[in-house]
């Protein structure tokens, strides 16, 4: 009862069949080297069949990758300079061989833009150069083509002028015609309110003593 509630579950038992040995045998001795490099291969690969070939493959991948080391592309780390100098490091070979553009392996974006020399101009029978002839009509030309423009641009101009003084003569003559009306209302309500006063309250006196006012017996007014 004493034991009770002081650990949970049974006990572990250990025994030392379970590690390969029984009571009594002496312990194996510690290993004190290095594990092996590589782990033992249960199943070897096939071995390499040399065939003609498979000989030629070989050669031709070994020179594509010597070719691609000896190239102008191929950068190395820069190595730092011993502290000893041997002179022997003089004649080894640092910089790679020079590299040769070609520009028939890269897009016509990528080349370099062709230098046309300027051609000496030839002598025609008359004398003149061909050059300066070709000038002459170009400038003819340009000329001509000038004064083509100038001429289409004056007719243009002129009918949109013509076309402006139309448009500002109508406006005028509208402006002319609303100002009339304008000022011929403005005058006839004048002309009623000035009448208005006078046909309201305006009297002349002949009806001032009348006899048949009925007012007169009251006395007069003051």
């Amino acid at each position: 009862m004493a034991a009770r509630g002081r650990g949970r579950g049974k006990p572990l038992s250990f025994n030392t069949e379970q590690l390969g040995f029984n009571r009594g045998d002496a312990l194996p001795p510690a290993v004190a080297e290095p594990p092996p490099p590589y782990p033992p291969m249960h199943s070897l690969p096939a071995p390499l069949l040399k065939t003609q070939a498979s000989l030629y493959v070989g050669s031709r991948l070994g020179e594509q990758r010597r070719k691609f080391q000896r190239s102008a592309f191929y950068i190395l780390a820069t190595p730092s300079e011993p502290d000893i100098k041997r002179f022997s490091d003089r004649y080894n070979v640092r910089n790679p061989t020079n590299f040769t553009f070609n520009a028939a392996f890269m897009p016509e974006q990528l080349q370099p833009a062709k230098r046309t020399r300027a051609s000496r101009k030839r002598k025609d029978k008359d004398g003149t150069n061909k050059g300066v002839r070709t000038k002459k009509l170009k400038e003819d030309d340009i000329e001509e083509k000038l004064k083509a423009l100038e001429e289409t641009e004056g007719k243009g101009e002129n009918e949109e002028d013509a076309a402006v003084e139309d448009r500002l003569e109508k406006e005028a003559k509208q402006d002319s015609e609303d100002q009339e009306v304008e000022e011929e209302v403005e005058d006839e309500d004048e002309l009623e309110e000035e009448t208005d006063y006078i046909s309201g309250y305006f009297d002349n006196g002949e009806s001032y003593l009348d006899e048949e006012d009925d007012n007169l017996d009251d006395g007069p007014l003051y």
